[in-house]
């Protein structure tokens, strides 16, 4: 394995981000330190691909996690998915990152509960040509290897990587690792409902530059 010296380190978190909360934050701040990120992208997705709709709107949305991302210095807000006029799979999003970035050692940030379906995802074999992939373990969900499907079982076999490797390495593709982050006990279907009637679960989850734009701009109910 080659030793890493100099090669530049870069973090994609993406979402809906509808809002972004205290959850997202945690988990990038985990991720960089752990894996001695320089920058953590954080991406609104365009269309998300398990809904037709965001709640609140590409602008509003940006203009969140563009708060959020001051509130880290490596944290920087992404733009890509939301300039494009139609989805793009996180499989292109990677193919055009890896165009802009190629010299940079990029991680996928991704949950357990996302990575135990991987193997449906469109062109998923790609992924892992572009960026390593980061699992980041969630409450309730498990890797067992004996019920997982046969292409993510190939996968996992030959990509997983100890993350301590990784950080060592200049490889800046192909691995798999799976790493601890803060766990989040709330939905954003529950933040966004919080914000008009639960205004103390809402300043507890949703930083408070976000929050005070959500209520400037009148997003979830919030007068």
């Amino acid at each position: 394995m080659t030793m890493n010296k100099q090669v530049c380190r870069l973090g994609i978190l993406g979402g809906s981000f509808d809002p972004v909360h205290t959850g997202h934050i945690n988990l990038a701040r985990a991720a960089a330190d752990i894996l001695n990120l320089d920058t953590v992208l954080l991406e609104p997705n365009r269309i998300p691909y398990y809904k037709k709709n965001a709640a609140a709107s590409d602008e509003h949305r940006f203009a969140m996690v563009n708060l959020a991302a001051g509130l880290d210095a490596r944290f920087k807000a992404g733009d890509l998915e939301l300039k494009s006029d139609r989805y793009l799979s996180t499989a292109e999003v990677l193919t055009i990152l890896r165009e802009q970035y190629p010299d940079t050692a990029v991680y996928f940030l991704m949950g357990m509960d996302s990575f135990l379906y991987l193997d449906t995802w469109r062109n998923y074999e790609t992924i892992m040509t572009k960026a390593h992939v980061a699992v980041c373990r969630r409450p309730g969900y498990t890797l067992d290897l004996q019920k997982i499907s046969a292409p993510l079982l190939k996968l996992y076999k030959e990509h997983n990587t100890d993350y301590r490797e990784l950080v060592l390495s200049a490889e800046l593709s192909g691995g798999l690792c799976f790493i601890d982050t803060p766990e989040f006990d709330i939905s954003s279907t529950e933040l966004r409902q919080a914000v008009c009637n639960r205004p103390d679960i809402a300043e507890k989850y949703i930083p408070a530059e976000v929050l005070g734009y959500i209520r400037v701009h009148g997003l979830y109910g919030a007068d």
